[in-house]
């Protein structure tokens, strides 16, 4: 009887609920090394957490994932980055609105909120420091403020783009989070 493959297991598996691969895993014993082996990684890559004494195994959602190698660490580092990036062009999209509406002091302010914003996040990507994450966490809060100050009173937000404006919010704040979780389990090791 031939034994499948690396690959086979992991496509088998790849079908299997979080459920469905911590009861193997609690069975390890029945099953051959290699697919256990597989299927450890899968549920470290879903976020589960495993520990040694399986028959008291817990399936455990991780907010912020435990990544394996420090490869995995700097690609997900950078993809976060990524999104930091993305979030830059809010700022300096209200300076420029700013400008246009001819209101010269939130021009200076969102200028300045702009730069400060940039820079922070250039130094970060440069240093991978947790100062620099917190100046972030800061301006950004700095930002929403004086945008709810500054455009609150001229509009009025219906549901749906208050929605958005809040979901927008969590994910500035799970990204910033999960950068500065990265980097403090990167000090930590």
């Amino acid at each position: 009887m031939r034994l499948p493959t690396r690959e086979e297991l992991e496509k088998r598996y790849n079908e299997y609920s979080d459920n469905q691969l911590m009861d193997i895993l609690k069975h390890g014993k029945d099953y051959q090394s290699l697919a256990v082996e597989v299927i450890r990684e899968m549920a470290e890559q879903r976020g589960l957490s495993i520990t040694e004494d399986m028959s008291s195994l817990v399936i455990k959602k991780r907010f912020f994932p435990l990544l394996k190698d420090i490869e995995s660490v700097d690609k997900m580092f950078h993809s976060l980055m990524r999104i930091l990036y993305l979030f830059t062009v809010i700022p300096v999209v209200l300076t420029i609105l700013s400008y246009a509406r001819d209101t010269e002091n939130e021009f200076v302010i969102w200028g300045i909120l702009s730069v400060c914003w940039i820079l922070a996040v250039v130094f970060l990507t440069k240093y991978k420091s947790k100062i620099w994450v917190i100046s972030i966490f800061f301006l950004y809060i700095c930002s929403v403020a004086f945008g709810v100050m500054s455009l609150g009173g001229k509009f009025s937000f219906n549901k749906i783009s208050l929605v958005i404006y809040i979901i927008a919010f969590f994910i500035m704040l799970y990204v910033l989070s999960y950068i500065f979780v990265i980097l403090y389990r990167r000090n930590k090791n």
